[in-house]
């Protein structure tokens, strides 16, 4: 069903759901869904992407991961469908054509510990596998998508303010990171329309709302020193609907953070 997705090709969750419950012993269609939903939580975890209609569920087993992780580093085939979507040329719309209608959505709920059920299994990450790939970090790397990702949030910004009756204010929203660098620890400047600053930091991905991003040192500490008028917007499903949300203030209010590099000196 990933594969298919992540192609555009359509399925019919209904029927995966009967052929699996046949090989399982008659599990109930609740049962595989969580599961389902347990291993999106897992391939979030992992930087892979996932079925958008399965939420992440984390309450899981920890063998789980150790499967996945298997399935993941095994699947040539879905390396090769998840890299081809990455390296697909970027959809771009224009803000006469596009419909920013619906376009803002709910941000995730606060994050939760992962759950992890008890049982007597290896290890966690006793089986991990070398050549597991970080989707979430190559993807980071488009940089076409990034600007593309802030250029809608700059139409979708205008847009907004032109609705207020705020015109004025919409002709000052600033591709900042283009016009100022891109060290200023966000990327567009906009406005509220009583006239305070926005800060926005532009995230964007091609999967799903709960696809896992990366963001640097100066990004956090500038969300944490200007929370005021900072604001986090995470683009999702860039290729097909479009969503986005907004996080404000400080970033590690609403995420879990996980460091990842460390640079080494002598």
């Amino acid at each position: 069903m990933l594969k298919k997705e992540i192609a555009g090709q359509s399925y019919n969750k209904s029927e995966h759901r009967r052929i699996l419950s046949k090989k399982l012993n008659e599990r109930s269609d609740t049962a595989i869904e969580n599961k389902h939903m347990n291993i999106s939580s897992v391939l979030v975890e992992l930087g892979a992407p996932y079925i958008n209609g399965y939420k992440p569920y984390s309450h899981r087993q920890k063998i789980l991961l150790e499967l996945v992780l298997e399935q993941l580093a095994t699947d040539a085939e879905l390396h090769q469908i998840v890299t081809d979507r990455l390296q697909s040329p970027v959809l771009e719309h224009g803000p006469q054509v596009f419909n920013f209608d619906n376009v803002r959505q709910e941000a995730p709920p606060p994050p939760q510990p992962q759950e992890y059920v008890n049982e007597a299994t290896p290890a966690y990450g006793s089986g991990r596998k070398g050549i597991f790939r970080d989707y979430s970090k190559l993807e980071a790397l488009n940089t076409k998508l990034g600007e593309q990702g802030e250029l809608f949030i700059i139409n979708y910004e205008r847009h907004y303010l032109n609705l207020q009756k705020r015109s004025d204010l919409a002709k000052k929203v600033e591709h900042v990171s283009k016009s100022c660098g891109d060290g200023l620890g966000f990327d567009v400047l906009s406005y509220s329309p009583d006239g305070a600053e926005k800060h926005i930091e532009v995230k964007t991905t091609r999967f799903g709302k709960f696809h896992k991003f990366y963001l640097s040192k100066n990004e956090l500490e500038y969300s944490k020193s200007a929370e005021d008028r900072f604001h986090l917007y995470r683009v999702y499903k860039f290729d097909t609907d479009r969503h986005f949300f907004s996080l404000p203030g400080a970033v590690d209010q609403h995420c879990v953070l996980e460091a990842q590099q460390y640079s080494a000196t002598f």
